[in-house]
């Protein structure tokens, strides 16, 4: 039960996925890379996929991937007049261009699974 589980969630992160490096900002192709599907946290009643960025790109120049997403101010801290740089938030924009479909992936996915094994 939990294999289909995970097959169908991983499905439905697929879309996610393809939508939110359609939307990454593409100046060097790094974020865009970085962009995974991975395992969530576990518990004995719960299963959860994640799409989100390698940790090992975080060195270096590819740190910047949630000033992408979330924004920052720019300038010295302490100073009054700090310029607030706006967020692109792709990876919200992503989720929310293909969230009713992923959904129907999801449901697809165990709606099938569950009737295979059913009939087995």
């Amino acid at each position: 039960a939990k294999q289909i589980a995970r097959r169908s969630l991983r499905a439905g992160a697929k879309l996610v996925l393809a939508a939110v490096k359609r939307n990454a900002p593409k100046k060097e192709g790094t974020l865009e890379r970085s962009l995974k599907i991975r395992a969530g946290k576990r518990k004995k009643d719960r299963l959860s996929i994640l799409v989100s960025m390698r940790r090992s790109d975080f060195k270096a120049n590819d740190f910047y991937a949630a000033f992408e997403e979330l924004g920052f101010k720019h300038g010295r801290r302490g100073l009054a007049n700090r310029k607030q740089i706006k967020g692109k938030h792709f990876m919200h924009k992503g989720y929310e261009e293909t969230r009713t479909a992923a959904i129907d992936t999801i449901i697809d996915g165990l709606k099938t699974g569950i009737e295979t094994e059913a009939s087995k």
